[in-house]
């Protein structure tokens, strides 16, 4: 009897995993054009995401950057924005470059703005000009190579689903393996 709840528990386990899922219910239109979501921004500036700190409370995350070029709002070497996971919220990963519009007296990211990484804001960069350049003294804040880097957001997913499935395995083997011996002794 306990061989065959065993058995039943190594192939339910992987049904009870649960698995993130990111919740798209933020529904948004296209932005408008750099110049006109300037204007409807609190804070308009480029910079490289320094650290993340993830607050429990509402999947909040504040991302501190390195400012690198400002064309609206404070001029600051260092800003901190929020957004929050899923949703909303804007993804963004440790290391890399972006334009950052952020709305309101909370400086809140949301994939409905303009915001992306530098490499994507082609459009952007061409419409708005150079912006407030920071002076860092000639040291500059670099990006991350991003083939050094995989997000651990984008990977984590996986470990539950291998642990499960390694118990599968290894329940099936001990199951047959269970079976067997009587037969061959």
């Amino acid at each position: 009897m306990l061989l065959r709840l065993l058995l039943v528990f190594a192939m339910v386990a992987p049904l009870l995993v649960p698995f993130p899922v990111r919740s798209d219910s933020c529904v948004c239109g296209q932005p408008g054009s750099p110049y006109e979501e300037l204007h409807k921004s609190t804070l308009v500036f480029r910079g490289i995401a320094k650290s993340m700190k993830d607050h429990d409370e509402r999947r909040w995350v504040s991302v501190e950057f390195a400012v690198l070029s400002v064309w609206k709002g404070t001029v600051a070497k260092t800003i901190t924005v929020d957004t929050t996971e899923g949703g909303c919220g804007y993804s963004f990963v440790e290391g890399t470059e972006y334009i950052v519009y952020a709305e309101d007296e909370t400086l809140y990211v949301t994939h409905c703005s303009r915001t992306s990484p530098i490499a994507k804001a082609g459009t952007d960069l061409a419409e708005l000009g150079q912006g407030a350049m920071i002076d860092y003294g000639g040291d500059p804040p670099t990006p991350y190579d991003p083939a050094d880097r995989t997000p651990l957001s984008e990977t984590t997913w996986l470990i539950p689903i291998v642990a499960a499935l390694i118990a599968s395995i290894v329940g099936l083997i001990w199951f047959i393996a269970k079976r067997l011996a009587p037969r061959l002794s």
